[in-house]
């Protein structure tokens, strides 16, 4: 094996390393950075050179920089993000009902509703006071 050839090797782990040590230092950069997931570099190893004893390595190379991945993490953002956007929504619709009974024309179902329970009220102080009188004549009260 000629000394290039170990040079080239030690060549290549140095740069395959000196990746990972960027992708490192990029995940101690983020660490505090929301949304942020960890990433790591995979090693691959180059064509082996084919000689006669056998094949000979050539070294490594920095594949992939791939990004961790956590299923239970995710799912649990994806989980609250969803809760969110269901309250958020019904928090939309419950404003617009409630704005439709604050209204302030006499023509809203807040006051409809109001003058229900005053009726309500008044026939059951009438069947009070008619609790002797027949039952066709509370019907036509009521």
């Amino acid at each position: 094996m000629a000394v290039n050839t170990l040079l080239g090797i030690g060549n290549s782990a140095l740069f395959a390393n000196q990746t990972a040590l960027n992708v490192t230092g990029n995940n101690i950069a983020n660490v505090d950075t929301e949304g942020y997931s960890r990433q790591t570099v995979r090693f691959d190893d180059l064509r082996p050179q084919d000689s006669r004893p056998g094949q000979i390595g050539q070294g490594v190379y920095a594949a992939e920089i791939y990004r961790n991945f956590n299923r239970f993490v995710e799912n649990s953002f994806l989980n609250r993000f969803t809760q969110q956007q269901r309250w958020s929504e019904q928090s939309t619709i419950l404003q617009s009902v409630q704005s439709i009974f604050n209204e302030a024309n006499t023509d809203g179902i807040r006051n409809i509703a109001l003058k229900r329970g005053l009726m309500i009220r008044h026939i059951a102080k009438l069947k009070i006071r008619f609790s002797g009188a027949r039952t066709a004549t509370r019907m036509i009260i009521i």
